[in-house]
């Protein structure tokens, strides 16, 4: 699920629920035909249907990649698979969420513009379809005038060459005897009939072009349009048919039968999934042909200038010209190729997320299924209100009710209609249905919107203004529903005061016109009129006029043809209608960026506005955290030097938007793009300083085609490849070092930020010149005194002029190879700093008492040590728990001798529970920028009981060194005021205590490196420990009462100083030892280490050959002992049993066997004769262990034999039990039987009629068996 973010409305704390999501409703493409007030009723604009329910759908799937890792992808519902995790969406139309590399975790959204505008049908893209119909037939035309001329070029030039004979005459062999000077005059005539030969033959070799290339790519342009104009024809055929479908359905009577009704929307939906489907082919489509004809053209440039561009420069140009230009085309090749493949990476995830939208689409555009929908007499308020409906944005196509002038009859005209940020509003085809134009935006606090049973169609509701009403129709009644819920919704939330939407009450109660008049709607309709206007007034009184972009052109002609309009149109954008270049220049008008959807938006974004959705004007790196803390606020010291004095800025014409004086004018037309793009997250102040195309990888797999906007305080990301848009707003105190790393075709540009990197490669600019901005740009940010606007512009300037004049050197620069390139030489009378030379001579009155050398620059340990948010030198107090500390701002010293000083009080508590407060008084004696620190630490005076005073004094000094590593000494001591003796021992006592403050600063300077890690030190260390914030206000110093010490707590103190004392002692012995191990295994040859290997195998075969030796011969002592066992007389022991004198114990021969038939039968049925023969027991026992001593002890074969005889005892008495017990079962057994014989006999079976031969020798047989079982039983109870 997405986190909430910051809203860009002004004033408002949180984000107000993006459209991120497209919910649940029917769509319905319009025509493309203007409307005419007589054909009004038979036309219609593009589908309603699809609407914004931002609030409800804010859990969109997305493209969520680790930057540092690789997760496993899933498919995401509706762009496919660029990415993993996706939560599921009604539509489908969701977020990809992609992750810059860099972030762990860090994610930003992708969203598929150019597929939902087509899902929707919008008015942006049936503009943009129209107009590209426009845009390819005059791409065509050129482009076969082009080739054709081309084509006749050979042809030109062989007509021309007969020139060339003018040469032949221009030195005849006469004048060799002729009366002109032969050695000058002759001479020259050669010279020059020489020189226009080579020159006219270089020229025409230039223009000698292979036709059949061109032919070729003549060919395959003609391809690929014609396969266009193929499937556009069978668009346009659905369209209509969809059109028609659509009219007829909205205008049936509210009243037909529900069953008819409900057959009419199956049937405009079988016809809509056949206008989808080629809607987002036509898409697909547009997007091969347009790579198709890129293809071509710079196909036919390269093939026009990259084979001779030796010849050209073979004398005619300068080499350094040559070389540029070559560069160029090259790296423009390059470009081109890398698109192709970052194009063909997302080309499975294109075919996925059309396919995906598709069905998604179709799913649930479904008509309802309950009949109920469809009766208008079941309608009722608790049937409307009956929606769960929290959303407060909405969009989509609904019908308007209308007049013309020349009827009187109502017309019902369609109109795509939105809610969103507090206002309603209406978007429209221009008459030329090549652009989107728009009408009033009314606040929805002026609105009263209301069901109304009265109209003749179904689902009817009317929105009541002031002064007029509008009445809509929306397509089912689920939508009929969520109109007005949405209404009622916005309502309630900007009307609590503590709803974070409150901020909205003005913009909710005032109408505002059309900001630009040629975006005005210009259909003539009664309602139209009415709610298009020229002027209007806001809810405090405020005028808002529509601004003529024409006149504003006008005025500033030459500006804008020499500037902006040939530039601003260069850059790739999702929508592109006949009025997109217009919206981009739009944006160089003052307040055109409102927080609302206007048809400006519509002609760059699309009509739904999904900027909102992909993170525009939202941070895209939200586990940053909170702000750090030198992010510029409103009452920051940066802040107001970003305003500038009107003497300091400039405007382009009397309503245009304000520059800074020096800002460039061909920097402008980037400018107005990014504020085009991004709207009104873009603050006035603000002002594009760099820009830049680029390939964004946010994986190792992907690259998606991106352009950069980077102001004073943000970088702001638009990313589009394939109809995939994402816009971010980035803060710039997130990053904090670029690094490029240049080579012949591409630099790549690596951005670091506090957590993670981008990875760029740029192949249109220069990858140094982006570094060397941007990283001013950081430094200037995270500065504790940074520059103001102005000061930054100029800064930036003489940053190109420097770079253009190191090229321009190092092109005329001749190579020596016999000096390395790594040497320069400087001028003799350089001599170090005198800030630095001041740090070498600094006097020490303190011992020294630790030194270390760590990975950081001087400026790093410094706002370490010092920044707003460190606390490393008023909580580190060994043996002392501080509980709180009271960081003061740093305040300018009254002493010339001392730069900055501050006093910060603390809260601590002894070891034995005592509680009090002391200051800490801290002074930057020295600051050499990033060359040289001293910082003097003094703490409060301590008074023991009925002993001496104690008070701690330490210095700690920053020096440079090379490599961006610093040298930190502390020096220290605690001065003593008392008796000799207690001074010698508090001497001693005090001295640990500041050895183990000076340790543990150390220590958290160590954990301070390794959190800042090796790339932006300085930035990191400022971002992390805060700037070094200077109050205005002078310092005024106090005094506080010594902190009193008991003698206990002295005591106790110093057991604990003693134990950690021994305890670090033994630490460091330990460490010591293990390291010494270390540095003798690393020392370690490889012979060496063979040698030692092969000694410790002798040894080791050694052992184990004695070890084989003592087991042998103990084997082959006991295999005697075994053979004397085995071979010696067997004796007989006394009152020994054996084996065969239990035999007839254990015998199954019973005295109760017989051999007759019965006795048989039983038997083999009895249990207790069959126990002993269980056949099974083989397997139980298969598996059972042997004993292992086969050879007792003599001394317990008495036991054994006495046991024995005790066992046969019991054995006896238990065969006689079981004799007694098959006795008993055998005479029951002959009584069951004997019982089943009488019950046969009487059963009547003997007298029923005659039987066969079969059957009397069966009753024989059954009679002798009778008989048998008589006897038995007789003989049995005669034993018994």
């Amino acid at each position: 699920m997405e986190q909430p973010s910051p809203s860009i409305f002004p004033g408002s704390p949180e984000k107000l629920d993006p459209a991120s999501t497209l919910p649940r409703t029917s769509s319905s493409p319009g025509c493309n035909t203007p409307e005419k007030p007589e054909a009004v009723e038979n036309s219609s604009e593009p589908r309603k249907g699809i609407e914004s329910h931002a609030d409800e759908h804010n859990h969109a799937p997305g493209y969520q990649q680790k930057l540092e890792h690789s997760n496993k992808h899933a498919h995401n519902p509706e762009h496919g698979h660029l990415g993993t995790h996706h939560n599921g969406t009604p539509l489908g139309f969701s977020n990809h969420r992609s992750a810059s590399p860099a972030q762990s975790g860090d994610t930003f959204n992708l969203v598929s513009v150019t597929f939902k505008e087509a899902a929707l049908d919008s008015p942006s893209f049936r503009a943009t379809v129209n107009h590209l119909d426009t845009q390819l037939a005059q791409t065509e035309d050129w482009f076969v005038a082009l080739v054709d001329s081309f084509m006749k070029v050979p042809q030109k030039i062989e007509e021309f060459s007969s020139v060339f004979a003018i040469l032949d005459y221009l030195v005849p062999s006469f004048l060799q005897d002729s009366l002109v000077d032969q050695e000058y005059c002759l001479v020259t005539l050669h010279q020059t009939r020489k020189t226009l030969r080579a020159l006219w033959s270089m020229a025409f070799s230039v223009f000698k072009i292979n036709v059949s290339n061109i032919e070729k790519h003549k060919v395959e342009f003609a391809t690929c349009v014609t396969t266009y104009r193929r499937l556009k024809q069978a668009f346009l055929a659905c369209q209509e048919k969809y059109d028609r479908y659509y009219h007829i359905h909205m205008s049936t009577p509210k009243f037909k039968d529900a069953g008819l009704l409900f057959e009419d929307s199956l049937q405009l939906a079988s016809v809509r999934r056949e206008y989808l489907s080629l809607s987002l082919e036509l898409v697909s489509e547009t997007q091969k042909l347009t790579s198709s004809i890129n293809q071509t053209i710079l196909s036919l440039n390269e093939l026009f200038w990259m084979i001779r561009i030796e010849r050209v420069g073979d004398g005619l140009l300068d080499p350094a010209q040559v070389e540029e230009f070559s560069g160029s085309v090259q790296r423009i090749r390059a470009w081109h190729g890398a698109c192709q493949q970052a194009s063909a990476k997302l080309s499975g995830e294109l075919a996925l997320a059309q396919k995906n939208i598709e069905e998604n689409t179709i799913r649930l555009h479904a008509p309802a299924v309950s009949i109920n929908d469809y009766r208008p007499e079941l309608m009722n308020s608790r049937v409307l209100g009956n929606i769960d409906e929290s959303a407060v944005e909405k969009h989509g196509y609904l019908c308007m009710k209308t007049y013309s002038e020349k009827s009187s009859k109502p017309v019902w005209v369609k109109r795509w209609t939105f809610l969103k940020n507090g206002v309603l509003g209406f978007l429209v085809l221009s008459p030329s249905l090549e652009s989107v134009q728009e009408t009033d935006k009314i606040g929805v606090l002026l609105c009263n919107a209301k069901y109304t049973p009265n109209e003749d169609r179904h689902f009817c509701f009317e929105v009541k203004t002031i002064d007029t009403t509008i009445v809509l129709q929306a397509e089912t009644l689920h939508e009929l529903k969520s109109w007005l819920k949405v209404f009622e919704n916005i309502q309630t939330r900007i009307i609590d005061e503590t709803d974070p939407m409150h901020p909205l009450l003005e913009v909710a109660t005032s109408r505002y016109a059309p900001l630009v008049a040629e975006f005005s709607a210009a259909t003539n309709t009664s309602v139209d009129r009415d709610i298009t206007s020229k002027r209007t007034f806001t809810a405090s009184g405020v005028a808002v006029s529509s601004k003529r972009l024409v006149k504003h052109l006008e005025r500033n002609e030459a500006f804008f043809h020499r500037y902006v309009l040939d530039a601003i149109g260069r850059i790739n954008l999702p929508v592109f209608t006949a009025a997109t270049k217009s919206a981009l220049v739009a944006s160089s008008l003052a307040g055109v960026n409102p927080v609302f959807p206007t048809a400006l938006e519509a002609n760059l974004l699309g009509s739904a506005n999904w900027g909102s959705a992909s993170g525009i004007a939202f941070d895209s790196f939200p586990s940053f955290g909170a702000s750090p803390p030198f992010s510029p606020s409103s009452s920051s010291p940066y802040n107001k030097l970003r305003a500038l004095e009107p003497s300091q800025t400039k405007q382009i014409g009397n309503k245009g938007i304000s520059y800074p004086k020096p800002f460039p004018n061909i920097w402008i037309a980037r400018d107005l793009q990014m504020r085009a793009l991004f709207g009104a997250s873009v603050d006035p102040q603000e002002y594009c300083l760099v820009a830049y195309n680029c390939l964004l990888s946010p994986n190792e797999k992907q690259e998606l085609r991106a352009t950069h906007f980077i102001t004073q305080d943000n970088l702001y990301s638009y990313i589009h490849s394939l109809g995939f848009v994402s816009m971010s707003k980035i803060p710039l105190n997130r990053f904090v070092d670029a690094t490029c790393f240049p080579s012949k075709n591409i630099d790549t540009l690596r951005l670091t930020l506090v957590h993670g990197e981008l990875k760029l490669k740029l192949f249109l600019e220069s990858g140094i010149l982006i570094e060397r901005k941007i990283n001013f740009l950081l430094q200037n940010l995270a500065s504790d005194f940074p520059v103001g606007t102005v000061d930054i512009i100029t800064e930036l300037l003489s940053i190109e002029n420097k770079f253009e004049e190191e090229k321009k050197a190092a092109a005329g620069k001749p190579t020596d190879s016999a000096i390395p390139t790594y040497f320069e030489f400087l001028n003799p009378s350089s001599r170090p700093q005198a800030s630095y030379l001041k740090s070498i001579e600094f006097d020490h009155p303190y011992p020294l008492m630790v030194k270390k050398t760590v990975n950081l620059p001087p400026k790093a340990v410094f706002h370490v040590l010092c920044g707003s948010e460190s606390e490393i030198l008023d909580t580190l107090n060994s043996m002392v728990e501080v509980q709180f500390s009271e960081r003061s701002i740093w305040k300018k010293s009254p002493n010339k001798n001392v730069c900055l000083v501050r006093d910060n009080v603390s809260i601590f508590q002894m070891p034995t529970g005592q509680k009090s407060s002391f200051k800490v008084n801290q002074e930057v004696e020295v600051i050499a920028e990033n060359e040289f620190y001293s910082i003097k630490i003094t703490k409060s005076l301590l008074k023991v009981t009925c002993g001496p005073s104690v008070q701690f004094v330490m210095r700690l000094t920053i020096q440079k060194m090379e490599a961006e590593r610093s040298a930190i000494r502390i020096y220290g001591e605690a001065k003593v005021n008392g008796t000799p003796v207690y001074n010698f021992l508090a001497k001693k006592l005090c001295d640990s205590f500041v050895h183990g403050t000076a340790r543990l600063v150390l220590k958290e300077i160590d954990v301070a490196a390794d959190i800042i890690g090796s790339r932006g030190k300085i930035l990191k260390a400022v971002y992390f420990y805060g700037k070094i914030l200077v109050a205005q206000e002078p310092y005024e110093s106090f005094s506080m009462d010594p902190v009193p010490v008991g003698r206990f707590a002295l005591c106790r103190m110093a057991l604990q100083l003693v134990a950690a004392e021994a305890v670090r002692l033994l630490v460091t012995w330990c460490f010591l030892v293990i390291n010494a191990m270390k540095l003798v295994l690393r020392h370690v040859t490889v012979h060496a280490g063979l040698l030692f290997i092969i000694v410790l195998l002798t040894l080791s075969n050694i052992y184990l050959t004695g070890l084989s030796t003592h087991q042998y011969w103990a084997a082959r002592k006991s295999g005697n002992l075994v053979k004397e066992l085995v071979n010696i007389e067997p004796f007989k022991i006394k009152r020994a049993v054996y084996l065969k004198d239990i035999q007839d114990l254990v015998s199954d021969k019973l005295p109760l066997s017989t051999d007759s038939a019965c006795f048989h039968v039983f038997k083999n049925q009895s249990i207790v004769l069959n126990h002993h023969q269980f056949s099974d027991w083989a397997e139980v026992f298969k598996n059972a262990p042997v004993p292992s001593k086969r050879q007792q002890l003599r001394d317990r074969l008495n036991d054994i034999a006495t046991k024995r005889n005790e066992l046969l005892v019991s054995l006896k008495m238990l065969n006689h039990l079981e004799e007694e017990e098959a006795r008993a079962e055998w005479k029951s057994w002959l009584a069951q039987e004997l019982a089943t014989c009488n019950q046969i006999s009487n059963s009547g079976v003997l007298k029923s009629g005659e039987k066969g031969d079969e059957f009397h020798a069966s009753m024989k047989l059954l009679g002798d068996y009778c008989d048998s079982c008589a006897q038995e039983l007789a003989g049995a109870s005669g034993i018994i």
